[in-house]
């Protein structure tokens, strides 16, 4: 056989893959070949990105603004695994934040925002670890809050943080500079809002579910 997949448990077709991330190749297991596979998930590729490279602008979390996010739209189908924000913090914050995806609404790139209820939110953050400095920071899903994202499907992705203060905040890095991501950032203050000129600093990470060939067993 050349490429493979196997269907277990429900699963769905899933890749076979040798050493690690190879496909198979012609005749790694020929017609009637027993061999022993292993299960195996890893943090994938991103789904979508905007990274800190384009930073150029600061907005903050605080007693006022609670949420600062980014519409995208996922390029392969796939479990959400993970969300990282480009994050520092200012005075003493304490408490946690969290990462949330919403389904989208609005004119993508333009006037993007979230709607209804997070379909997830991740597993908290405790703000007191950022630095002074930025740093990527990531928020993991699990179990019901790794949800199927579905390929070319618009999502809004939003960090939170509710127990900012006007001194003690969460900042969180942007590009209203030369903003390029087909999205847009928004925002929630008293509602949500948005603008086409400004770009979020964000990752949106899927799983790489495989099975791996751990040996070949003779016919």
């Amino acid at each position: 056989t050349g490429a493979a997949t196997l269907d277990v448990n429900l699963l769905g077709p899933i890749t076979i893959k040798k050493k690690g991330a190879t496909d198979l190749a012609n005749n790694d297991i020929l017609a009637e070949q027993l061999v022993k596979v292993a299960y195996n998930e890893y943090k994938g590729a991103a789904l979508d990105s905007y990274t800190e490279a384009n930073y150029g602008q600061d907005d903050q979390l605080n007693d006022i603004r609670t949420s600062i996010g980014q519409s995208f739209t996922a390029a392969t189908t796939s479990d959400l695994h993970s969300v990282s924000m480009y994050l520092k913090k200012d005075g003493s914050p304490t408490g946690t934040a969290a990462a949330k995806i919403y389904a989208h609404s609005g004119t993508y790139g333009t006037n993007s925002v979230p709607t209804g209820a997070a379909l997830a939110t991740s597993d908290t953050l405790d703000v007191s670890t950022l630095t002074t400095s930025y740093a990527v920071k990531s928020f993991t899903f699990s179990g019901a809050n790794r949800i199927g994202l579905t390929a070319t499907t618009q999502y809004v992705v939003q960090v939170e943080y509710t127990t900012g203060t006007a001194i003690n905040r969460v900042w969180v890095g942007l590009d209203g500079t030369t903003p390029t991501h087909g999205g847009n950032a928004s925002w929630y203050q008293a509602g949500w809002a948005a603008s086409a000129g400004i770009d979020a600093v964000f990752y949106v990470y899927g799983w790489d579910k495989r099975f791996e060939m751990l040996s070949q067993i003779a016919n």
